[in-house]
């Protein structure tokens, strides 16, 4: 069993170190801890198991680790003796920026397991669309990823900049299709409640399921997974964000949006892992709980694939022979998405063990564990 309690985490805290914080936020719940536990550091340690990983001694990391860097020290504990984290991380606020800088060089390169030539910058994720920005140059200068963590806690599709994080990813994922030969994790978090997003964005990027539901076989299972009606009905394009079923077509749109990009690039996707659960509080009868997606997504160039520039010779992509069947596993992963709640509401020990967990981290991060309201 993996120790997910490490008293060490963050050093030792002097007796002179300010007042413990009291505020607690939404990522500091047992829930968090499960994507973290059962998701991102599982899956982690069956990447690190495959033959490709054995003489891959510093593991290239990429996230948004905020004020506590929880993620990165919940991965970092758990690798296997003699490997690293090198991350590269992205803090837009410029309080928190300074604060994480503090924490780096304070206690997470204490760490044997933190590459000293892990660093944060002062970014927004946006920047990346930039051609010129120092992210982006950032990126292309340094090593491919083997683990990138986009954990948003916001939906993808924003009113205000949608356009940009979504122009950012397909940035950073191109990136990592180019250059990454070894197979690799995306960890992805989004909340894709309609109060949150912005539905005629989404609308544009669902152009890939609308062209999926052609499909005899797609459509079936659409019908019969997610709409729950018979085989035989065909649903409009407009027909398809329907309100009872609004986020799961969110989460199968994202999905195969990135499967269109990948299969274009001659890379296999594979849906590992999709969770869920309800983010929010209500305060009065009428106000709306949004629903949060956390996904774990493996990926491994298929070196067979060889494209003409020219188009002189013809071109065969396997991997894009497989979209549809791809596309079918999609759907299978969002109807089967485990629901957190009622999982840890159905197991006491399971939810206790994480708490435990959090509350360690959080104690030993500078939090008064006394005042923990989950």
């Amino acid at each position: 069993m993996v120790d997910l309690i490490n008293p060490s985490l963050f050093g030792i805290v002097p007796a002179t170190e300010n007042k413990k914080k009291t505020q607690f936020y939404a990522w500091h719940r047992p829930r968090k801890q499960w994507v973290r536990v059962k998701q991102w550091q599982y899956w982690t340690n069956i990447l690190l198991k495959t033959p490709a990983y054995k003489n891959i001694n510093e593991l290239q990391y990429f996230g948004f680790p905020g004020e506590d860097c929880l993620d990165i020290h919940v991965l970092g504990q758990n690798l296997p003796e003699g490997k690293k984290i090198c991350f590269y991380a992205l803090e837009s606020s410029p309080d928190s920026a300074s604060q994480i800088q503090d924490i780096i060089h304070s206690k997470l390169m204490d760490f044997n397991y933190i590459s000293p030539l892990s660093r944060v910058e002062n970014s927004h994720f946006e920047r990346l669309n930039e051609i010129n920005s120092k992210v982006a140059n950032e990126l292309r200068a340094r090593p491919a990823f083997h683990l990138i963590n986009l954990d948003f806690m916001k939906a993808l599709f924003p009113p205000q900049n949608g356009e940009k994080i979504l122009s950012s990813i397909i940035k950073l994922l191109t990136l990592q299709f180019e250059r990454q030969n070894s197979t690799w994790l995306l960890f992805l978090t989004f909340r894709c409640d309609k109060q949150c997003l912005d539905t005629e964005l989404l609308k544009k990027y669902m152009n890939v399921l609308y062209q999926n539901y052609e499909d005899v076989d797609f459509r079936k299972h659409l019908n019969s997974k997610i709409y729950q009606i018979g085989n035989e009905i065909i649903l409009e394009n407009d027909e398809l964000l329907q309100e009872n079923v609004f986020e799961e077509i969110v989460g199968i749109s994202v999905l195969k949006w990135i499967l269109k990009n990948s299969v274009e690039k001659g890379i296999h996707m594979k849906t590992r892992s999709v969770g869920m659960y309800k983010i929010g509080e209500k305060q009065k009868e009428e106000d709306e709980e949004g629903m949060l997606f956390s996904m774990v997504l493996e990926f491994k160039k298929d070196n067979s694939f060889v494209k003409d520039a020219t188009s002189l010779l013809p071109t065969h992509n396997p991997v894009a022979d497989e979209e549809v069947l791809c596309g079918i596993k999609i759907i299978d992963k969002i109807s089967n998405a485990s629901h957190i709640d009622d999982i840890l509401e159905k197991n006491i020990e399971l939810y206790n063990t994480l708490k435990q967990s959090i509350l360690s981290l959080l104690d030993e991060a500078g939090y008064d564990i006394k005042c923990y309201p989950y």
